[in-house]
């Protein structure tokens, strides 16, 4: 099934249907942010430190992410973060990343035209995201603060749960139109299987 496939089947469900109005959840795209990727040990005091001034932010666990005054710091590997931080105030927090990290093995990049991000909001989300990803979204084992790279039917994602029945997701730009369709579609009306 290509884009314009799912597309055109959107489009005539929302002809018969106001999906997000019908269905008890809330799907946005976030509009403006800022995203940074930053390699190197996570484990070493440096990198601690740095983004310590930088965002005020600790590192997070495994399969975490941190949050502090609309920044987030995201594990993403043993060696790697993403640093997200409103629009205006990304270039500040690389600035001060690169001065706390320099002549240390590491590496700051700016991503933030290379990625898009949605929230998802509402008592179906778990069902929702279910659906489409092969991931436990039971609250016992998804809890706040929880952070996992995975797939959504055929491209990679990266889930983050914000607040109970909140979710982030974290997509490459050039297949968001493909995630936004396919989770109006996991919501159509009548469709939860109400497992979670």
């Amino acid at each position: 099934m290509t884009l314009m496939d799912l597309n055109r089947m959107s489009n005539d469900l929302e002809s018969k249907s106001n999906l997000l109005a019908i269905n008890p959840f809330d799907l946005k795209e976030i509009a403006e942010f800022g995203l940074l990727s930053v390699r190197g040990d996570l484990g070493s005091k440096r990198l601690s430190e740095a983004l310590k001034f930088s965002t005020g932010l600790k590192v997070p666990t495994v399969r975490s992410f941190v949050s502090k005054s609309k920044v987030e710091a995201f594990w993403m590997s043993t060696d790697e973060l993403l640093i997200k931080a409103p629009d205006k105030a990304i270039d500040g927090i690389e600035s001060k990343m690169l001065k706390g990290l320099k002549d240390f093995h590491s590496s700051v990049v700016n991503i933030s035209d290379s990625r898009s991000l949605f929230t998802i909001k509402g008592a179906l989300c778990r069902d929702i995201l279910g659906k489409l990803c092969p991931v436990d979204f039971d609250k016992k084992i998804f809890k706040i603060g929880d952070f996992r790279r995975t797939r959504m039917a055929q491209v990679p994602v990266a889930l983050s749960l914000l607040e109970d029945n909140y979710f982030q997701i974290m997509c490459y730009r050039s297949v968001k139109e493909y995630v936004y369709n396919i989770l109006k579609m996991s919501g159509c009306d009548n469709s939860s299987v109400n497992f979670y």
